[in-house]
């Protein structure tokens, strides 16, 4: 039984000098037998690091083959990350399995399409130049998440999931689930709902998907957005609740995937008419899919935030969700229904407006009642402005009633829209 002991920093320093002055070469045969005690030991991280102190690329790289699975099934994408691309160029060439399990790392992680896109043109030259490293697995791999990136092309991911499922039926069981949620949420994005649902239900039916978190969170968000579709809320909030506590067991709530399940949230929320709380998630969201590029996801959740915004009556906002959403859409190849989701968007944003500025406004609302009319904008309830303003509830309800009046209007909502509208809310 070996015991761990603690060293004291300021003692730490002091022998590491002493060493380095007596015998210069002895700190990297200490630090390579760690490598070789910790891993006969299974302490495989801890062999990385001291692999990485001793400057042992072979070792680091090594050990990250052997483990990269594990641990990104655990959460530790970042970790994964940060080590392999710690490591030289041409030794990931010689590994393209690094090279493709470190482009599923990066895109786990979030805002990393320029990263992903490198190690999968890393991937592409070993492909290219006969590296005896590519194999099934790292074909399954590469195709895999090139179907579930989408890339702005859904046509290809479409064609590479599909490839990606191929695969990992004949010969990589280990990515199955993963391949079959991808290729799901390609299809689904390609309008083909039907096909996405029977794609994403054989993921979650896999005998080891409870014990694969994340393909199995995504093939569960993919299954929500279907059951939103169908207006089947109480089973989408099933799949939905499925998702976040596999993805909420291995820490990863707010990675990639996590934003996955955060935008089904939004549309759920706002399929049950709660569009404040609809507008949070959608907006949590967009924060997490922002990128460096593009990307399909962004411009979703965008066009997804616009419309909830633009159905609460905060037209601006949701203009400017849609504008942003658009320029972005112009460099998609392929966006799939993406595109028709924009176009509905804007049409129903120009209707509002168009609705808001109609009518006759009967009389301009006093100065209190415009103080309660642009909490209206705000997510606060009735009784929360009150108390916001050391008002009664009664008095609020007064306000809110007048302000109504006056605008021509009979909502919260349209109330928004025509304040907006009028200026009354700068």
């Amino acid at each position: 039984n070996e015991e761990w002991f603690t060293v004291q920093p300021f003692v730490a320093r002091f022998a590491s000098s002493r060493l380095d002055a007596t015998q210069p070469d002895a700190a990297a045969r200490i630090h390579s037998r760690a490598v070789s005690w910790l891993r006969s030991h299974g302490l495989a991280e801890l062999a990385v690091e001291q692999a990485l102190i001793a400057g042992d690329d072979a070792a680091v790289a090594e050990i990250l083959e052997e483990n990269h699975l594990a641990w990104i099934r655990e959460g530790r994408s970042r970790m994964c990350l940060e080590w392999t691309e710690a490591l030289p160029e041409g030794t990931l060439l010689q590994r393209p399995r690094l090279a493709a399990a470190a482009s599923v790392a990066a895109t786990l992680v979030g805002q990393g399409t320029i990263a992903r896109r490198r190690f999968l043109q890393m991937v592409d030259q070993a492909r290219a130049e006969g590296c005896p490293g590519i194999d099934s697995y790292v074909d399954a791999l590469d195709s895999m998440i090139r179907s579930g990136a989408v890339e702005g092309d859904v046509g290809r991911a479409i064609s590479h999931g599909r490839h990606a499922v191929e695969l990992s039926e004949q010969a990589v069981d280990e990515v199955r689930v993963a391949a079959l949620a991808g290729y799901a949420q390609a299809l689904y994005f390609g309008g083909e709902d039907a096909d996405a649902w029977e794609c994403a239900s054989r993921a979650i039916e896999h005998p080891n998907a409870e014990h694969r978190p994340l393909g199995h969170a995504f093939a569960r968000s993919t299954l929500a957005l279907i059951a939103i579709e169908r207006q089947r809320l109480p089973l989408a909030r099933t799949h939905l609740e499925r998702a976040r506590a596999a993805l909420g067991s291995i820490g990863s709530t707010r990675g990639w995937l996590g934003a996955q399940a955060t935008t089904a949230s939004g549309c759920l929320l706002a399929a049950e008419g709660e569009l404040a709380a609809a507008e949070r998630e959608l907006a949590t969201a967009e924060v997490l899919f922002r990128d460096e590029v593009s990307s399909l996801h962004h411009v979703w959740v965008l066009l997804l935030l616009a419309r909830v915004r633009c159905r609460r009556g905060r037209i601006r906002e949701g203009g400017a969700d849609l504008a942003a959403g658009q320029s972005e859409l112009a460099d998609l190849a392929d966006p799939g229904r993406i595109r028709a989701l924009a176009d509905d968007v804007a049409e129903e944003i120009e209707t509002t407006r168009g609705r808001a500025t109609a009518g006759e406004v009967i009389g301009r609302p006093s100065r209190a009642e415009v103080v309660v009319l642009r909490l209206l904008a705000t997510d606060l309830s009735t009784t929360e402005i009150a108390e916001h303003l050391h008002l009664s509830p009664n008095t609020v309800r007064s306000h809110i009633r007048a302000v109504y009046r006056k605008l021509g209007v009979s909502n919260r909502a349209d109330a928004v829209a025509r304040a907006d509208a009028l200026g009354l809310l700068n």
